[in-house]
């Protein structure tokens, strides 16, 4: 499992319309990349990896990646007000 002490560290890299997010837990480092309008489709492929057995992300990983998710869309609301 993913502990902030041990160094997971989720990035977040922004240019207009496009949206890269990296996770990175021991040796391993996950990339994830989307266009604005394909954030469920990105949660789907999240779960997925997190019931993948043969993966080392889990589903702790996949709430961190969706929490930094949720702050790209309530930045997206504050530019908006």
């Amino acid at each position: 499992m993913a502990e902030f002490a041990s160094g997971t560290n989720p990035q977040r890299i922004e240019t207009p319309n496009r949206h890269h997010l990296m996770l990175m837990k021991g040796n391993h480092c996950w990339r994830f990349n989307w266009m604005d309008g394909d954030k469920d489709q990105l949660v789907t492929t999240l779960s997925d990896l997190a019931a993948d057995t043969r993966t080392e992300f889990d589903w702790f990983d996949a709430a961190i990646v969706r929490h930094q998710l949720d702050g790209y869309a309530n930045e997206d609301c504050e530019d908006t007000k």
